[in-house]
């Protein structure tokens, strides 16, 4: 909704239509021999899948394809596995623009290329509510940074307690999550509703 009322318009891949494409994509390398660590598993079933869910990772941390090759030259050679995956992934957002579809995470990757190119961007969002994330992954954080400066308010329902007041230890998986948020909202930070049994609001 927002990507429309910045005029990006865009239209979703269905998540079932993932694989397909994944697919198509790796055979469509096989036959131009760019394929050589996993040549032999592309026909498998479940290969398409499994390496979807990698891209998905790639995502969820915030890297594009152009992020993942960039760390990977000063590291591996460049006929490796994990080179040939960083191909197919970038392989992977070249055919979804030239189709006009995004995935779900790429939404945000759009979001965050137009808010940090724009200049006085007239952008009023009101009120901003997130809901129902256990921990939030780096794409996450992202859009919740770049959304708030455009926000009168900003509510997040995050079930946490500081270890201080979390004796068992049950909390202690979150800790990394929350200081995110406490660093992103540095300032403008404010915690009511802990410790009553449902999620607070920050």
């Amino acid at each position: 909704e927002i990507l429309r009322k910045l005029g990006v318009p865009f239209r979703l891949l269905p998540e079932r239509v993932r694989p397909v494409l994944l697919q198509q994509i790796l055979l469509t390398m096989k036959a131009e021999g760019s394929l050589k660590a996993i040549d032999p598993i592309v026909e498998f079933n479940g290969t398409s899948q499994q390496i979807i869910e990698l891209i998905d990772e790639f995502e969820r941390a915030a890297l594009s394809p152009a992020d993942v090759i960039s760390r990977l030259e000063n590291n591996v050679e460049s006929g490796s596995k994990y080179m040939e995956l960083a191909r197919i992934y970038e392989r992977y957002w070249q055919e979804l623009e030239r189709l006009g579809y995004v995935d779900q995470r790429i939404v945000s990757f759009k979001l965050r290329e137009r808010l940090t190119a724009a200049e006085d961007l007239e952008l009023n969002l009101g009120f901003l509510a997130v809901d129902g994330f256990d921990r939030f992954n780096p794409l996450q954080l992202q859009a919740v940074q770049l959304l708030a400066p455009y926000c009168k308010k900003v509510e997040v329902l995050f079930d946490y307690l500081r270890p201080d007041d979390d004796p068992n230890n049950d909390y202690l998986w979150k800790d990394d999550s929350f200081k995110d948020l406490e660093n992103i909202l540095a300032g403008n930070l404010t915690l009511s509703g802990l410790y009553t049994g449902v999620d607070p609001v920050l």
